[in-house]
């Protein structure tokens, strides 16, 4: 027996993928103000993009077709 719905599991995900793209953000700024150099900046935004994927395939798979039209009308968009 599960300890939360799946409705609660794919919240948490959609969450969780905010966040993701927060650290998205944050790798963009730091990279505009030379704290992390270009090279750096592709690596880890592949990181974020693999990451994005998993989130948004895991959300996928935790609900059906019919609950994801109702969640909260948005959908995960696995490219930052």
């Amino acid at each position: 027996m599960n300890r939360i719905s799946d409705k609660e599991k794919a919240h948490f995900l959609e969450i969780a993928y905010a966040s993701l793209m927060e650290v998205y953000c944050q790798l963009d700024i730091a990279t505009e103000l030379g704290y992390i150099d270009t090279e750096k900046n592709k690596e880890l935004e592949q990181s974020i993009n693999t990451v994005a994927k998993l989130i948004s395939g895991l959300r996928r798979s935790t609900i059906s077709p019919k609950q994801e039209s109702n969640t909260s009308g948005r959908t995960l968009n696995t490219k930052p």
